[in-house]
This record gives structure tokens, C-alpha cells and sequence, in this order.
């Protein structure tokens, strides 16, 4: 995999798309902060509707292992 040249950002960049971290063996997200708690909440409800909302719900790993870090001010709520 290599990174492209974008202009109209003027950097490089890599595209990683669902299937691709989802055949990772692990995949961690690190959320810091009270205004992530909601988003948090909805992730990790059952309500399917509700967590469609974002595109972190659909971060499932095949082969591994899904961990969410949390500091408490974004834990705050969840199940």
C-alpha cells in the first residue's frame, strides 16, 4: 500500500477502508473527552438504528479483537 499525493491538500494520504480494518487482528479506538460520550453510547448500544449514525459501528473485526480506551469523561453512560 502507498500513499497518494492529493492536491488539493497538499500532503499524502491513505485511504483505509472497512474491509480492510476489519481483517486487522486488532483495532483499538482511544477516546478522550465528554463530548465523545454520546457517539460512545451509541456504538456500543444494541440499538441498531442509533449506532448506524456512525461510521465507527461498522469497525467489526473478522479475526481479532475490537478495543475501545476511554478516559471517563467519555465513558460516561456506556453500558
Amino acid at each position: 500500500m502507498q500513499a497518494q499525493f492529493v492536491p488539493v491538500i497538499g500532503r499524502n494520504r491513505m485511504t483505509f477502508t472497512f474491509p480492510l480494518i476489519n481483517a486487522a487482528r486488532n483495532v483499538m479506538f482511544f477516546i478522550t473527552g465528554a463530548d465523545k460520550a454520546r457517539a460512545v453510547q451509541a456504538v456500543l448500544s444494541d440499538d441498531v438504528e442509533r449506532k448506524a449514525r456512525y461510521p465507527a459501528a461498522r469497525v467489526q473485526p473478522t479475526r481479532g479483537q475490537l478495543i475501545f480506551v476511554l478516559d471517563n469523561p467519555a465513558a460516561k453512560g456506556s453500558p
